[in-house]
């Protein structure tokens, strides 16, 4: 995956984590 490493709380990395999965699967289902 080439995603860009965004600086971000430990409270909300899940939530970055969260995104950057549903748009991988979103450019794959597209």
């Amino acid at each position: 995956m080439a995603l860009t490493p965004i600086p971000t709380p430990g409270s909300s990395i899940k939530a970055w984590w969260a995104s950057a999965v549903v748009y991988q699967i979103y450019s794959f289902l597209c």
